[in-house]
């Protein structure tokens, strides 16, 4: 019959011994890359993937943003509608050339910079996201369309960065577009004037 640890002297202090070894060394060979930032549910290794992506991007920024729109406006008709210059627009092709549709998507895209340049940044992201939310208030775009841009956004990505674009990489996407939705979301809800009569 083989001993237990109980049975054999000192066997308890040599497993002790081992956790606390093993322990020591994993501190040193494991990082917090796996750590979730409380903020964005994102941790630092989904970070990193996030930030590498978008220098995918950076190298064809207007052709991409432009995409993004064109797809919006596709998906969700109404949602051209939003825009007094380029409502009109039935051809697409025609759209895309378009300086207005140009400079709003260069807009757009240098917003989406500043929000994944900021990733590390919770009270910057916080005011960048709530500022962003103001000014769609004010131009009384429905909440909706902010949760129907993230689904294009990442659509976008998938065609345009192909391989480079990973599981992993758009799982992060979709974590840290849903932080940044919740927070526009929450800032619009508190725009909206109470319905309460006290």
């Amino acid at each position: 019959m083989a001993e237990s640890d109980n049975d054999i002297p000192g066997g308890n202090i040599f497993k002790q011994a081992w956790v606390t070894i093993t322990s020591f060394f994993g501190s040193f060979l494991s990082s917090d890359d796996d750590v979730i930032d409380e903020t964005t549910g994102l941790t630092k290794q989904q970070k990193a993937l996030i930030k590498k992506s978008w220098t995918y991007v950076l190298e064809d920024k207007l052709r991409i943003g432009v995409i993004i729109f064109i797809k919006l406006f596709k998906a969700f008709p109404a949602s051209q509608q939003l825009f007094e210059k380029l409502k009109d627009y039935t051809d697409f092709e025609e759209l895309a050339r378009n300086k207005k549709m140009k400079a709003h998507a260069t807009r757009v895209m240098a917003a989406l910079t500043s929000l994944v340049e900021n990733i590390d940044q919770p009270d910057i992201l916080d005011e960048l996201l709530r500022n962003t939310s103001v000014t769609h208030y004010r131009m009384r775009m429905p909440p909706h369309y902010f949760e129907d841009l993230g689904g294009v956004i990442i659509e976008a990505l998938v065609e345009n960065l192909g391989d480079k674009f990973t599981p992993k990489t758009k799982e992060a996407w979709l974590i840290y577009y849903g932080y940044m939705c919740r927070i526009m979301l929450e800032e619009m809800e508190e725009l909206e004037p109470s319905n309460d009569d006290d």
